[in-house]
């Protein structure tokens, strides 16, 4: 069988559709997993995810503060940064999606067309 088209799992399914549903927070998702101790303001994330449209991307970290994958802190002058610290059952979705997502090339061709598929 082709792996290309197999069915991703029920589980990663449902936490694309409830949280993963665009592109741009495909790529937020992937910068923070990947760089976890790393913090940033808006623009910073938008520079190093080579995000232009910086209204997009708030909306993208907004629903990640809402689910409990980012929060909210504070720099040296009062900006906002935005701190990669999934609660306990967003962490074990995260864990669980990552998986997944790097088992194979037909993986992270499965979870790129479905975010392509339904990119807001």
């Amino acid at each position: 069988m082709n792996k290309s088209f197999e069915v991703i799992p029920p589980t990663i399914e449902s936490f694309m559709h409830d949280v993963l549903n665009s592109i741009v927070k495909l790529d937020l998702l992937i910068y923070f997993h990947s760089n976890s101790r790393l913090l940033g303001t808006t623009a910073d994330i938008a520079l190093h995810i080579g995000r232009k449209h910086i209204p997009l991307l708030k909306v993208a970290i907004n629903d990640f503060m809402q689910c409990g994958i980012l929060r909210p802190g504070e720099d040296a002058v009062g900006g906002t940064l935005w701190i990669y610290e999934p609660n306990s059952k967003m962490a074990k979705r995260i864990e669980e999606f990552f998986q997944y997502y790097n088992s194979s090339f037909h993986a992270r061709w499965n979870v790129l067309n479905a975010c392509m598929r339904t990119n807001l």
